[in-house]
């Protein structure tokens, strides 16, 4: 006589008893459940990438002081000029303009880009006592 192994037998119960529990409520219960988690990772990506409007006040946007977008800081002085002008081109974007420069500033940038290629460019101008950027 064979003696018969039982632990092939106790396996499979183990398998059956996991399983047993398993009911449709709880598999869609599950997959709701990671779908809503997925959609949180990849919100919280989205807006950490920059891909979110920071809104009228770029400063104050935590996701402008990442890696992915770099400040260009710029200060024209009057250098003696009694008096400025500023002309503003803009193709595209957002723009915000505020006063308060130092008194021997003209004007002072900060531009906000994803890309170095996206700089502005700037000419300078003087004639006589005005100065024109």
């Amino acid at each position: 006589m064979k003696p018969e192994r039982s632990g092939d037998k106790d396996i499979l119960a183990v398998c059956a008893a996991s399983l047993s529990g398993l009911t449709m409520t709880r598999v869609i219960l599950w997959l709701i459940a990671i779908t809503i988690v997925s959609y949180a990772f990849g919100f919280a990506i989205f807006a950490l990438s920059g891909g979110l409007s920071p809104g009228p006040e770029p400063v104050a946007s935590p996701f402008n002081r990442m890696a992915f977008t770099s400040a260009n800081t710029s200060s024209f002085p009057l250098e003696g000029a009694s008096s400025g002008d500023v002309r503003i081109i803009l193709g595209a974007g957002e723009l915000t303009v505020q006063g308060g420069a130092q008194p021997d500033i003209l004007v002072e940038t900060t531009v906000y880009s994803g890309s170095p290629m996206m700089q502005p460019d700037y000419a300078v101008s003087r004639s006589g006592s005005p100065q024109r950027v």
